[in-house]
């Protein structure tokens, strides 16, 4: 004999959230024994801009975590993400990914956390292991965040200082890091591209062309390489200030971009003397920009 359907329903009244919301869970649990095998999970609930309820597309990114504030990826369980989640009357409704399933059975405290483009509307516990869940969002995001954003990262430094590398400071054709050139950064999702954008004054003493040389490294490995003007000449000071554009991919996680220098053909003789990297420009900067 078929079990009987039975409902249980959970409000949830955070006493402090980043977004004021209301909270509701409906805990559904099914007939049939055994979890369904595809898109057994759903979350939907109720979003609201200026007061008013949203119509429309949005980002939308429901993780569940098994922590309440851990911002470690070890604690997120699993992370659903809908790029373009139809939004009728202020209500959304997306399918979580099967992942979620595993851990749902697998953690009897589990935390809900949604973003709305960029926003998060924080944390809540799910108190019981659903076959659907649902959950209903009254929340007021502002409007900005609810366009889907070009770049889901935007780390930069800036205003980034001189630095001379000659024999006095490495051996020839051995990179360096260049101080204040490194950024480190989160990569939200693993299907996600990286562009990276270098811009900085460089320069070269001496006469031959590719003296020196320049790389951008992600976590370690060169993605991206460049010299000064392909010119011999007269031994002389070569500066030019440009940025320097790579993309790359990468899992979800942690990742650090830096940059370095190395004095190459002819260095450290009468061919190359010195390379130098910033000379007083404020302007220049590191930046990492995640594209969805």
């Amino acid at each position: 004999m078929p079990r009987k359907i039975r409902r249980l329903w959970v409000f949830v009244l955070p006493a402090v959230a980043a977004v004021s919301a209301v909270v509701l869970f409906n805990l559904r649990s099914a007939s049939a024994d055994g979890v369904p095998a595809t898109t057994p999970l759903f979350y939907s609930g109720r979003i609201a801009e200026n007061g008013t309820p949203v119509d429309g597309v949005r980002p939308i990114v429901v993780g569940l975590w098994d922590d309440a504030t851990n911002t470690d990826t070890a604690h997120r369980k699993c992370e659903s993400v809908t790029t373009a989640a139809t939004i009728t009357n202020g209500l959304f409704r997306v399918a979580l990914d099967a992942t979620c399933t595993t851990a749902v059975n697998a953690n009897r405290d589990l935390f809900a956390e949604v973003t709305v483009g960029t926003t998060s509307l924080g944390r809540r516990k799910i108190g019981a292991v659903p076959y659907a869940l649902q959950a209903a969002h009254a929340a007021d995001v502002p409007p900005s965040a609810l366009v889907l954003p070009s770049s889901l990262i935007t780390t930069t430094t800036g205003n980034l200082a001189d630095f001379r590398n000659n024999s006095t400071v490495t051996v020839a054709g051995k990179w360096i890091d260049i101080p204040g050139r490194a950024v480190t950064f989160t990569k939200r999702y693993a299907s996600s591209k990286l562009r990276i954008t270098y811009q900085d004054t460089l320069g070269t003493l001496g006469q031959y062309y590719q003296g020196c040389a320049w790389q951008i490294v992600l976590d370690g490995t060169g993605i991206a390489a460049f010299s000064d003007a392909d010119v011999d000449g007269a031994t002389a000071w070569r500066m030019s200030n440009a940025a320097h554009v790579a993309w790359a991919t990468g899992a979800a996680g942690t990742h650090t971009v830096t940059v370095q220098n190395k004095g190459d053909r002819g260095a450290w003789s009468t061919g190359t003397t010195e390379c130098l990297s910033g000379w007083n420009t404020t302007g220049n900067f590191l930046s990492v920009k995640e594209i969805p």
